[in-house]
């Protein structure tokens, strides 16, 4: 009886797997939503043993991982590597880590503002060069029961990096039975990290082995799992948009009807563009101010107009005014208005009705 490899194994979590949408190296597990989402980018480790039977991407882990991302809302993508055929393919390695990041930013899907990368095991060893960096789009890393060393290779130290302070906050999910001297620089790592003052968070998995979330079915792997994935998550939320520096159309309308009920000219006029086009009823159009500030001049000057609101509509940079005016001719007239506001002034008036 063949026996199935480890790698294979099932995911501990049980999430409906996706179809990925295959790119070159890359796997795109999109999610049902509609619009950019945030991306998460899944690192296989290595080197793989003898005789692999499926590239990473293709491991129920990761393809896993990868559903879960796309269940929540979120872009998840699964990339292939060349340090699963040897750690001396660390550098080539590296660099197509960097150039899958790229490609996930530029995929029309994904907000290339909010992108998580997630490194496993062996893929631990490229986390120095992550960390040292300033990415603004590089939201946060997550490293589950990683490799930070390895005899022979000679990358940037990840703990010597997250002891100057780590640029971007960082998940490390801990196995509590890992190897010793995987273990030993783990440890190493977050001593370094408190060091350093560095937005580190720690999952542990006491009785969880190096792969325990295919590897050991319990409740405690699976509690990890979806920790690490919630905390993950909880980063790439979009940020509120910043606060417009301009006024709200509505309150610079209800400004120029102020104005002008109390008939005064410069707050009346201070409310247009200097370009603003007007046009009346009977389709005759005033450019400007100066054309304003002679058409209402008088009107003004003389002290008897007014207007009231009856009813009023606002969407986006429009706002409808149903208005009583008063002062214009022998008998109150019905208004139906319409002004356009852009960057905090009035740049267009239709008189409707």
């Amino acid at each position: 009886m063949t026996q199935t490899p480890p790698y294979l194994q099932p995911f501990v979590l049980d999430v409906p797997v996706r179809t990925p949408e295959r790119n070159g190296s890359l796997d795109f597990y999109r999610p049902t939503t509609r619009g950019r989402s945030a991306a998460v980018l899944f690192v296989h480790g290595g080197p793989g043993g003898p005789g692999l039977k499926a590239m990473p991407r293709d491991w129920p882990v990761f393809r896993g991982y990868a559903s879960a991302v796309a269940d929540r809302g979120y872009v998840g993508v699964t990339v292939d590597h060349s340090l699963i055929r040897g750690l001396d393919r660390i550098g080539q390695a590296a660099a197509e880590v960097v150039a899958a990041a790229d490609l996930v930013r530029a995929d029309p899907q994904v907000d290339p503002d909010r992108i998580a990368i997630w490194f496993f095991s062996g893929s631990g060893l490229m986390l120095g060069e992550w960390l040292s960096r300033s990415r603004s789009w590089l939201r946060c890393i997550a490293a589950t029961y990683p490799r930070l060393s390895a005899p022979g290779v000679m990358r940037r130290s990840a703990a010597g990096a997250i002891s100057r302070g780590a640029r971007v906050p960082l998940l490390l999910t801990r196995a509590g039975l890992e190897r010793d001297e995987l273990a030993e620089a783990v440890d190493k790592f977050v001593a370094s990290a408190a060091e350093g003052g560095a937005d580190l968070d720690v999952v542990d998995v006491p009785n969880g082995r190096h792969g325990f979330d295919h590897l050991d079915y319990s409740q405690e792997s699976r509690d990890a799992v979806r920790a690490g994935i919630d905390w993950v998550l909880s980063r790439l939320v979009a940020a509120p948009p910043p606060p417009s520096p301009w006024p709200a159309p509505v309150e610079v309308v209800s400004r120029q009807l102020e104005a002008y009920n109390r008939h005064d000219l410069e707050a009346f006029l201070s409310t247009f563009a200097p370009n603003v086009q007007m046009v009346g009823r009977d389709g005759t159009v005033l450019s400007g101010r100066r054309a304003l500030r002679e058409a209402y001049g008088p009107r003004l000057k003389d002290r008897r107009c007014r207007a009231e609101i009856v009813n009023r509509i606002a969407e986006g940079s429009w706002v409808v005014d149903h208005e009583i005016a008063h002062g214009i001719e022998p008998e109150p007239i019905r208004v139906l208005a319409a002004y356009k506001v852009v960057e905090g002034l009035i740049t267009e008036v239709r008189f409707l009705a």
